[in-house]
């Protein structure tokens, strides 16, 4: 199932998209003027919990975040001391924000980190393809630094080196941005040595990159943008035989959200409740601490048994949910009441369905099991907040709900 990829604007607000089958995949909106996460500050320690094994640290006026700390550190640190920190997760309503002294910089292709550790792999990368990068980038690590290749490194290596006309991959891409990163993050450390409390030390990633590394490019047929900008951008960290995936819309008359009736995919990836094609419906209700998703049979449209309505019913869910979790990006806790059908084996497949389906998935996704009330429970990743959130975040829930 090939891709789209879009970055275009919905009511003034920029956006990226992934559509597969028609169906929204992936959305997030440029807010991270209105965010922290990812950024770097010169932060200041206020105040040490031995017993949490954490401090809580100042990075902009008026603002703490909640930092563990090692118990090495704990010995250490002392109230009133300047280092650079970076935020890992956002503040969430009474919750402070989750500080990291590990800094990192995430590129298209790979991260690097400010702890000496060498260089990892992702797990989706081939062996050879790991040694080939290790012997490339071997030269210019640096033992101070840890480098994490990503997955996306394999559209690096996505065409038979006979066929590309240097007869050589394109790791020059990775090795480029990796000299790069580390370039900057030395830099940044640097810096910081004489940076008052409160400065910003570095902004985070820019948009198109942290999107794109939620997609598999070799799994993306286009990647579209109506943005003169975005298009040299992303041309610029894309090798030879991946450019022709890229274009730009210039047609001015009809917008590319039209298009790709973005807004109407918005709206129904909002909408409480998902219909299936046997008559059956899910409703999804978001709380505070989880999320649960109800199915229900509807109406017998197929005229079939009720044990075979309640099958089908939950195949049919069970092949939704993975795409309600990314496209909504409903994280923690997720509990899922299929329509019970008093069978082991049925509850088996079910979850062997869903397991194959979610791994699939860019963040980590874990089907847990059955409670004992008959719930299945799956837990996913925080990285960033629900849709519905950065719907809210960027001015345009109401417009998109009316």
């Amino acid at each position: 199932m090939e891709q789209t990829v879009i970055f275009t604007d919905v009511e003034k607000q920029r956006g990226f998209f992934s559509i597969i089958d028609s169906k929204l995949h992936l959305a997030s909106f440029d807010t991270g003027n209105k965010r922290d996460i990812d950024k770097i500050f010169i932060g200041k320690i206020t105040n040490i919990m031995p017993n949490l094994k954490a401090a809580f640290v100042e990075y902009q006026k008026g603002v703490s975040g909640f930092l563990p700390l090692r118990t090495e550190e704990l010995k250490q640190l002392k109230c009133n001391t300047f280092f650079p920190v970076q935020v890992e997760k956002d503040a969430i309503k009474t919750k402070e924000a989750v500080l990291s002294r590990e800094l990192s910089l995430k590129g298209l292709y790979c991260i690097v980190t400010s702890s000496p550790g060498g260089i990892h792999f992702s797990k989706k990368l081939s062996l050879a393809l790991q040694e080939n990068i290790r012997e490339s980038l071997q030269p210019l690590v640096d033992p101070a630094l840890s480098y994490i290749i990503r997955s996306n490194a394999a559209a690096l290596w996505d065409h038979a080196p006979e066929n590309d006309e240097m007869g050589m991959p394109s790791l020059e891409f990775l090795i480029k941005e990796a000299e790069e990163l580390s370039r900057q993050l030395k830099d940044l450390l640097t810096k910081s040595e004489s940076r008052t409390m409160y400065s910003l030390m570095y902004p985070g990633s820019p948009f198109y990159i942290s999107q794109l590394s939620k997609i598999d490019l070799l799994q993306t047929g286009r990647i579209v943008t109506d943005s003169k900008e975005d298009f040299d951008s992303i041309s610029q960290s894309l090798p030879r035989h991946l450019l022709p995936k890229l274009s730009l819309y210039e047609d001015a008359s009809f917008p590319l959200q039209a298009l790709h009736s973005l807004k109407g995919k918005l709206k129904e990836a909002v909408s409480r409740t998902v219909w299936l094609k046997s008559g059956g419906y899910l409703v999804i209700e978001p709380t505070e601490a989880l999320t649960v998703i109800d199915v229900n049979s509807g109406k017998n449209i197929k005229k079939m048994s009720k044990a075979a309505l309640c099958k089908l019913t939950n195949q049919e869910a069970a092949e939704a949910i993975p795409y309600i979790l990314t496209s909504r990006n409903l994280t923690g806790i997720i509990l899922v009441d299929f329509i019970s059908t008093n069978s082991k084996k049925e509850d088996e497949k079910l979850l062997k369905q869903l397991r194959v389906l979610t791994a699939k998935d860019y963040v980590k996704t874990d089907v847990v099991d059955i409670t004992p009330l008959g719930l299945v429970e799956i837990t996913r990743q925080k990285r960033d907040i629900p849709l519905q959130d950065q719907l809210r975040e960027a001015g345009i829930y109401e417009a998109i709900k009316s």
